[in-house]
């Protein structure tokens, strides 16, 4: 059985090859990993714990009930930069995302970089729904890093969309990006949406 919850994966697959050769029961839990993860995975096991070692370094913790498994929650960032990616198209603005490797999941909140020097905030809610909001310029990303209050976090990021302060001087003529804060404005699309 496999939970997947938003980018969170909480494996759990049926071992192979069980009985008292541990060997073999580490390397049917590495190919499972290997597989499921896209990354080559090394695993060590001494009785019901082992970990998993991505080439990348990245140690997940893995359980053993029988002969079952279950690592640690982990974040995927494919799911989510593809989400990313799909928002930037939508709004005409299409770049590269980078939200980070393979990880633990001990953040419910990631910043993902965008090709153009702004950034993504991506929230993930217990029910996996995600909210994002894109900061489309450098500025703009390192205003919504800044800890303001919400009143000048808003005037900060409403003071960045004007043409002057862009030093556009009225040259934005894509109507899609009309009235978009990409400052502060959260995107939301649910499930189907």
């Amino acid at each position: 059985m496999r939970r997947l919850v938003a980018a969170l994966i909480g494996s759990t697959a049926a071992l192979t090859g069980c009985g008292d050769h541990g060997d073999r029961q580490a390397a049917a839990i590495a190919r499972d990993l290997t597989r499921e993860l896209g990354v080559a995975v090394a695993v060590r096991c001494q009785r019901d714990a082992c970990t998993a070692t991505t080439a990348a370094g990245l140690r997940i913790p893995i359980v053993r009930h029988g002969a079952r498994w279950e690592t640690a929650e982990l974040l995927d960032p494919r799911p989510i930069e593809a989400e990313v990616a799909a928002r930037l198209a939508d709004l005409g603005a299409s770049q590269p995302v980078d939200c980070g490797p393979l990880r633990l999941a001990t953040d419910d909140r990631i910043d993902c970089a965008l090709g153009g020097g702004g950034a993504a905030f991506v929230q993930i809610a217990d029910d996996g729904a995600l909210t994002v909001e894109l900061a489309l310029s450098a500025a703009q990303a390192a205003v919504r890093r800044t800890e303001l209050p919400p009143g000048q976090l808003d005037e900060a990021s409403t003071a960045l969309d004007t043409d002057d302060a862009e030093g556009t001087e009225g040259t934005d003529d894509d109507p899609a990006l009309d009235g978009v804060d990409a400052g502060t404005s959260p995107v939301v699309r649910g499930p189907g949406g």
